[in-house]
């Protein structure tokens, strides 16, 4: 095939291809908002991946929190009342706690993060 025959045949698919009815009801994207959209989404994906350590640090240090004000809570209320402390011991109260707290914190976080 010479290089002619090779332009005519390309020639003769690409009009062919400009009266396919299927195109016309439909029009092709601007390529330049497709450009952007993908600058866009690529931009997007490295900030996910660069703010996975804060979320895995953030979860963290709310545990850490959450393990604290248990302690402190079950300190105020070990100082109040003598016969609590004696009848169950201030460990099991304290996972126990922490445990709902921890719970707590992980199904409010969508609300506190805004998502």
């Amino acid at each position: 095939m010479t290089d002619q025959d090779y332009n005519n045949r390309t020639a003769e698919w690409m009009n062919q291809l400009e009266s396919d009815p299927a195109l016309k009801l439909r029009p092709l994207p601007d390529p330049d908002l497709l450009w952007m959209k993908a600058q866009l989404l690529e931009r997007q994906a490295r900030m996910a991946k660069m703010f996975n350590p804060v979320e895995r640090l953030d979860m963290g240090l709310r545990i850490v929190l959450g393990c604290t004000f248990c302690w402190l809570a079950l300190t105020f209320v070990a100082s109040l009342s003598g016969e609590l402390s004696v009848s169950i011991p201030h460990v099991w109260i304290s996972v126990a706690v922490s445990v709902a707290v921890v719970i707590a914190a992980i199904a409010a976080y969508p609300v506190w993060a805004g998502e």
